[in-house]
């Protein structure tokens, strides 16, 4: 038996350290470890879930609709995250108010960085530097990619475990990972990452719904899950009552500056000097895929002037997203002219601009793939 587990665990990391590196926007790839530079998870007071203006329902509607995942229009982030308890990533499950903790929710707005938060969690776990002793096994589980398996006759968990987190030959048989999560439960870790990329259409998943369900129920296990900003407290017709709420809200002003200083260190005063001149251009930068875009699009000797509006800076970084586009098509970039690229990517652009509109009209972000 402990043979079993043991190859179990070995399997989970071999899995693991294949995501040990990030990509960059520009192509460039770095250990995780590197660049995560203390994303600040906060304790949560409260998470509210607004209703659409002019939104009207019943009592009984309200509380069978699923939850609306959107996000706020932008402020500053001083208002957003002063006067918030942060608390160290290895303390995620110490008691709360005396009680134990093992269901835990992490909210986070688009491209704040939860998915890069639960492969740092598999990846320092699989590295032995974080809950080596607490924890025989982490599963990480990336909702979206469940969607793969089809809606009816679903696969069950032990063979998702099988297909999804583990890699190469001398993978354990289904009944002996069935054995595996049935032991010592309480030192497994369930990451069941991306909630909001599938409750929209988990009722056309019943297996999905129930595997949700049974993880997050069943006692012994520790469970985190991600999601953007919305109130759960339900999966399908099943009550889901968390110990724990957080919210992971990105960079701090001093992980702007050590993101800078480690990535352009050759320019490092002059583009956080950039980032600072244009306040709405330093509170969306504490959003690290933001940041990434932005200092991407940034040249040496550029002024804040030039960016002097949140439209001008969107607009640069659409170009640049077209020119990525384009050289994935195999089109050469090189020399090539704004309004080229513009003839070259109306198509797409239109597309995309319909279904932004759509989105705005239906107050959502997340748009059933039927659209």
């Amino acid at each position: 038996m402990q043979q079993t587990q043991d190859i179990i665990a070995q399997k989970l990391k071999q899995k693991y350290e294949q995501s040990n590196q990030l990509e960059r926007f520009n192509g460039t790839r770095y250990p995780i470890s590197q660049s995560y530079i203390n994303l600040v998870i906060v304790k949560q007071q409260e998470v509210k879930e607004k209703k659409p203006e002019g939104g009207k329902g019943d009592e009984q509607q309200d509380k069978d609709k699923k939850p609306e995942f959107r996000d706020e229009r932008l402020q500053t982030y001083e208002a957003l995250y002063t006067i918030q308890e942060s608390i160290a990533i290895e303390k995620m499950f110490d008691p709360q108010d005396g009680k134990p903790a093992k269901k835990v929710v992490m909210y986070g707005r688009a491209g704040i960085g939860k998915s890069t938060f639960c492969k740092y969690l598999a990846v320092q776990w699989q590295e032995n530097t974080l809950w080596a002793d607490k924890f025989k096994a982490i599963i990480w589980l990336p909702l979206r990619e469940m969607l793969t398996y089809g809606q009816d006759n679903g696969p069950t968990l032990e063979q998702i475990i099988l297909d999804k987190c583990m890699t190469g030959r001398g993978k354990p048989t289904v009944k002996q990972v069935q054995s595996y999560l049935d032991t010592d439960m309480h030192k497994l870790l369930f990451i069941l990452d991306g909630y909001d990329e599938v409750v929209q259409v988990i009722d056309q998943y019943p297996w999905m719904q129930q595997m949700l369900q049974d993880i997050i129920t069943t006692p012994q296990y520790h469970v985190i899950l991600t999601s953007r900003p919305a109130v759960i407290t339900k999966i399908g017709t099943q009550d889901i009552k968390f110990d724990k709420q957080m919210e992971n809200i990105g960079f701090t002003n001093e992980n702007i500056k050590a993101y800078v200083e480690l990535f352009y260190k050759d320019h490092a005063a002059e583009l956080l000097k950039f980032l600072e001149s244009n306040k709405s251009i330093w509170g969306i930068a504490h959003v690290p895929i933001n940041l990434d875009l932005i200092c991407d699009i940034w040249q040496p000797g550029q002024q804040a002037q030039s960016i002097s509006t949140m439209s001008q800076l969107y607009g640069q970084i659409t170009h640049k997203l077209m020119l990525r586009y384009l050289e994935k098509e195999g089109v050469k970039i090189e020399g090539i002219t704004p309004a080229i690229v513009k003839k070259k990517t109306n198509t797409v652009v239109q597309i995309l601009e319909k279904l932004a509109l759509l989105g705005m009209q239906e107050n959502q972000i997340i748009l059933p793939a039927q659209h």
